[in-house]
């Protein structure tokens, strides 16, 4: 905070989260023992701290921006502490949120946690951060959610095995969801199920490389490729394969 000289507010609303923080490290320490519930409080400080944090920085680069904890834009759960699932009413609540914000002002969201009705904290399990967006891109009907990561989109197949793999332009969500069965690091499942309902396109990209064209999962998708990819991994070996009346 100090190199990009923050403003003082921010320094506060930071500090304060990593008093609480402090304060519930020396509890687990005092009681030797550490519960679901108080895991998912204490791992949710990161989040919050980044957030308050990007959003301080746009904010000094011209680019308008306020932070959000998730709950505070919608992203509700029920109490399974460390893998909570969303519940029905977030959808209209994150658009109740949404319409009160000002149109030129980014919203920057925290990822992977939520509150359940008791106002606890709890985190959304594997893939969270990904559900989060997807669950707000659907819930405002955008016309699409980019997800970056760090890498060139959906690969063909594991480079680290076939050195020829290349990137998909783009699968379905049955598609995606059977890689990611047989270990590619695309969305979870459950990450992409809020953006298949709604017919979201979800967009994967490279943060490290931005201009690369990244891969597009769809409903639908274009192409008359015969074999989209192969997968190999613990659970076995797929190849899938679509066939093309002519």
């Amino acid at each position: 905070m100090d190199e990009f000289d923050l403003p003082d507010n921010t320094r506060k609303e930071v500090n304060e989260l990593l008093d609480e923080c402090e304060s519930m490290l020396q509890g687990v320490k005092l009681i030797q023992e550490l519960s679901p519930k108080s895991l998912d409080q204490l791992v949710s400080y990161g989040e919050r701290c980044s957030v308050r944090i990007m959003a301080a920085r746009l904010n000094q680069l011209g680019v308008p921006a306020k932070s959000f904890d998730a709950w505070e834009v919608g992203i509700m759960t029920d109490s399974e502490f460390g893998d909570a699932k969303l519940l029905p009413e977030s959808s209209s609540l994150v658009r109740q949120a949404f319409e009160s914000l000002e149109p030129d002002v980014i919203a920057v969201v925290t990822g992977f946690i939520g509150r359940n009705p008791d106002g606890k904290i709890t985190t959304l399990g594997r893939g969270g951060s990904d559900l989060t967006a997807t669950q707000i891109g659907a819930a405002l009907a955008l016309d699409e959610i980019q997800c970056w990561k760090d890498v060139d989109g959906i690969l063909s197949t594991d480079p680290r095995l076939v050195e020829a793999a290349i990137p998909i332009h783009q699968v379905t969500y049955e598609e995606a969801s059977e890689l990611s069965y047989f270990g590619a690091s695309v969305l979870h499942p459950i990450a992409m199920q809020p953006a298949m309902q709604s017919g979201t396109p979800v967009i994967i990209k490279n943060s490290y490389n931005p201009i690369a064209k990244g891969s597009i999962i769809a409903n639908k998708k274009d192409g008359n490729r015969l074999v989209s990819f192969l997968c190999m991994g613990w659970q076995g070996f797929s190849i899938n394969m679509r066939y093309h009346s002519t």
